[in-house]
């Protein structure tokens, strides 16, 4: 297995516990920070949607409480989620029978899934683990989730401006996440929301 990858499986499995609240297996601080990260996707499904029915595709879903999040707000969508750590995904399994989550790296080298296979992509938290390719992994990453999404793609990550940083964690600006996408998407980023974190949103420029 790929070092990266095994950093990530090591970091996340002694978090996972059935009695565990879901913010606290994915290792974020509070409920309410984790919401609203959800918050700012709900906003553009919201935009784009209405109340049309859309295919999410969640990475990194974790214990997937995002499903549940959107159902509460009433969208209507077809949920896949997927995650590489085993303890996590049975977990989620547990805990959401019903939903369709699966045991799959969305990028690796090669795509395994074709490009548009969802409208929305969403990915919170995946790139906040410090690797060391951390920048060239979340650029790459970024793109892929851009391309897996016909409508559009959102991905949070945590601001180099945070008062506290963690050695853990890795930090970026979005400055420096932009140019690997600019090309092929129009990008939003917002950054209002919390002062450690900062959300990019792609369109294909192909529906401008």
């Amino acid at each position: 297995m790929p070092k990266h990858l095994q950093k990530v499986i090591d970091h996340y499995t002694p978090l996972v516990s059935e009695n565990a609240p879901g913010y606290r297996l994915l290792d974020w601080s509070s409920r309410e920070t984790q919401f609203l990260r959800f918050q700012m996707l709900a906003l553009e499904l919201r935009r784009q949607f209405g109340k049309k029915p859309f295919r999410l595709l969640d990475v990194g879903c974790g214990v997937a409480e995002l499903a549940p999040y959107l159902k509460s707000l009433g969208f209507q969508f077809e949920y896949t989620g997927v995650d590489i750590t085993p303890a996590m995904l049975r977990e989620a399994r547990r805990r959401n029978p019903d939903l369709d989550i699966r045991e799959l790296d969305v990028f690796a080298e090669q795509s395994p899934l074709p490009a548009g296979s969802f409208e929305v992509t969403f990915c919170s938290g995946v790139f906040n683990l410090r690797q060391d390719n951390s920048l060239d992994f979340a650029q790459r990453g970024l793109h892929r989730l851009g391309e897996l999404a016909s409508t559009f793609a959102m991905a949070n990550f945590l601001h180099k401006r945070a008062s506290i940083q963690y050695s853990a964690c890795c930090y970026f600006t979005p400055e420096e996440l932009l140019p690997a996408v600019v090309d092929q998407f129009e990008t939003i980023v917002r950054d209002s929301y919390l002062e450690n974190d900062f959300s990019v949103l792609l369109f294909p420029k192909e529906r401008t």
